[in-house]
């Protein structure tokens, strides 16, 4: 028995099973290709017992989803040699056909090739017998081409924040899950469409994993914003970190694109014949938040003497998203002073989240001291940059110095930093420390508070002059411990008003029986002393006190609002180690800064645009005729910079 096959089905010679001679001529093969294919041709191979043979059958001009038909006889002809019409198969024989494909861009991970042929002369087929038959069409069969297509999954991880603040950064995973085919010349860019204005990949690096902390290799080759990854092996699982630059704060999208092609890389990404999205990266920028916290200091209960040296650890960390660069430390200084930074004291660690690296010294250059504050500059060298997460430490010493340390009173540290997306100034919220109450202060104080204090601008009057309304309470608390000392008449409080501003009569805020006033100090401000005992519950109020800031024509345009100090404190001798002579200093019991002196912006004037008045009269700006809020300035034009007196003359014609 001889078998023919023909493209994988055997076909049996149940007719002459003892002849050897003139049994089946192949004649042609139609082959129809799938869109997600492409066929250049075709090779026919002659299978036989003394070696096969094979010849390859170029088409004219490749074809994709359709058909082309193969001349069997003019291809046994050009193996085997001899007449192109009717050669015949004889014993031992085999006859295949392999379409030469690839996949197109529409492949599919499997796409189906259908042939069906044409034969004459002797054989059986599908149970039925020919004998000497023409040309005769057998029933189409189907092959299964794998493609491998897409098999290549894309894992993309939340976008990571990055330094400096306008990149962002991805891990994107692939994974060939088929693992049947190497994919050559494969590449990554981003296409225009669907991708941010002022989005572009910078940079795309091979790391070790999803975490993207480890690097592989060399960042991947760009030309003309195509990233080639070269050949990607068969099964293969990798990393890769993209890095994005992007402008300004708004959301971002990148539309990530692939492709990979046997004939080499694309010249741009929008001209690539095969391009794929893989997905849509995302990055909503995000902006730092700083937090500061003190590690270590003394004990509330410690009392050190008057300038000893008071020994502080803070810690600034990134609670936010976004970055922090152009770090800093700030210490408020009391106005009244007293307080001061140790020289040779700074020192501080590297950015870290884990575990506290070792401290090193800070230069004191990095120590800048004004009035109001003590400004630590963190150098870049020793920290660039807080991603989000990471701190940083310092050590430094504060001493007290001399007479103007007001006893009891917190001292605060305020990180600061710059947001590079936002491009301001991120302050974190201070981290007070314990009271700093010098030895030798009293050891029994009353709990007074501060339960009321206000000052709003009144903007209804006219002139020249701003006016407001204080209000003040004072209570002596029970702290819940059973505290009942009384606040003597060794205790005073102070009120402490923005520059300009003034009490209209001091001397009347407070009933004789409760306070007298004392004076006005240059640093306290307002002082008060109480006049008898201030029991558990009882308070003293400053009711709508009126204030006054004379001549506010001379204020800025943008004058808002400036704080209110105030305090209350007895005097004592402390325990000191300073040089000099002695002498008392000030135990704060409660002390406030946070009321705020408003001005709101006042409204727009009204009023005839065109005023007419008797020249005999000599009028001035002043008798122009105004329902206004606040202080009018008069000017000669809108340019002008130059006040006019209200005294000034009217002008006919003239705008004002």
């Amino acid at each position: 028995m001889v078998a023919y096959v023909f493209g994988g089905n055997s076909v049996n010679n149940a007719l002459f099973a003892n002849e050897y001679r003139k049994l089946v001529s192949p004649k042609k093969a139609t082959i129809t290709i799938p869109a997600g294919l492409s066929s250049t041709g075709t090779v026919v191979r002659l299978v036989r017992n003394t070696g096969d043979l094979t010849t390859t059958i170029n088409l004219p001009a490749a074809v994709t989803g359709g058909s082309y038909t193969v001349d069997l006889e003019q291809a046994v002809a050009a193996i085997k040699g001899g007449n192109a019409s009717g050669p015949f198969l004889d014993e031992g024989y085999g006859l295949i056909v392999y379409p030469i494909v690839t996949p197109t861009c529409n492949a599919a991970n499997e796409e189906i090739v259908k042939i069906k042929y044409a034969m004459a002369g002797n054989f059986n087929y599908n149970g039925v017998d020919y004998l000497d038959a023409p040309e005769t069409e057998l029933a189409e069969i189907s092959t299964i081409h794998y493609t491998g297509q897409n098999g290549l999954v894309t894992t993309i991880t939340q976008p990571i924040a990055a330094v400096p603040s306008n990149k962002a950064r991805w891990i994107v995973q692939l994974t060939d899950i088929l693992g049947y085919r190497q994919l050559e010349n494969l590449w990554l860019g981003q296409s225009a469409a669907g991708t941010t204005a002022g989005t572009n990949i910078v940079s795309i690096q091979q790391v070790t994993d999803i975490t993207g902390n480890t690097t592989t290799g060399a960042p991947l080759v760009n030309v003309n914003g195509v990233f080639q990854l070269g050949s990607f092996p068969a099964g293969a699982n990798r990393y890769y970190l993209v890095s994005a630059d992007y402008d300004g704060c708004a959301p971002v999208a990148l539309n990530l694109f692939r492709g990979f092609d046997c004939a080499g890389y694309p010249s741009t990404v929008d001209a690539a014949s095969c391009g794929k999205t893989l997905g849509i990266l995302t990055y909503t920028p995000a902006y730092s938040a700083l937090q500061t916290q003190i590690i270590a200091q003394n004990a509330g209960s410690y009392r050190p003497a008057l300038c000893e040296n008071l020994p502080y650890e803070v810690e600034v960390n990134n609670a936010g998203i976004g970055n922090a660069s152009n770090l800093s430390i700030r210490i408020p200084l009391p106005s009244s002073g007293g307080l001061s930074y140790v020289p040779g004291s700074l020192q501080i660690t590297p950015k870290f989240v884990g575990g506290v690296p070792s401290y090193a010294p800070l230069a004191d250059t990095q120590v800048a001291i004004s009035a109001s504050e003590i400004v630590i500059t963190i150098p870049a060298a020793n920290v660039d940059y807080l991603q989000t997460g990471q701190r940083y430490r310092i050590k430094l010493q504060l001493t007290t110095q001399g007479c103007n340390f007001k006893s009891g009173q917190r001292i605060s540290f305020r990180g600061l930093g710059f947001d590079d997306c936002e491009g301001i100034v991120v302050s974190a919220t201070s981290a007070s420390s314990n009271r700093v109450t010098i030895n030798g202060s009293p050891s029994t104080m009353p709990n007074l508070k501060i339960t009321l204090s206000s000052a709003t601008v009144n903007l209804t009057t006219s002139g020249t002059d701003l006016t407001a309304k204080y209000n003040f309470t004072l209570k002596n608390t029970d702290d819940g411990s059973g505290n009942s000392y009384p606040a003597t008449t060794a205790y005073f409080f102070n009120i402490k008003l923005p520059a300009g501003w003034a009490f209209t009569d001091p001397t009347v805020l407070v009933p004789s029986s409760k306070a007298t006033y004392v004076g006005l100090d240059p640093v306290k401000g307002y002082i008060f002393q109480l006049a008898s005992d201030l029991l558990i519950n009882q308070e003293i109020n400053i009711i709508d006190a009126s204030l006054v800031y004379a001549n506010a024509s001379s204020l800025a345009c943008n004058y808002t609002s400036l704080p209110i100090y105030e305090s209350a404190y007895t005097t004592f001798t402390p325990v000191s180690v300073c040089p000099g002579t002695p002498c008392n200093i000030d135990e704060l019991t409660v002390e406030n800064e946070t009321t705020v002196l408003n001005a709101p912006a006042p409204g727009a004037p009204s009023g005839n645009a065109s005023q007419t008045f008797c020249s005999s009269a000599n009028p001035t700006l002043a008798d122009i005729v105004l329902t206004n809020q606040g202080v009018l300035v008069w000017y000669s034009s809108a340019a002008s910079t130059t006040a006019l007196p209200v005294s000034t003359p009217l002008v006919n014609g003239q705008t004002y």
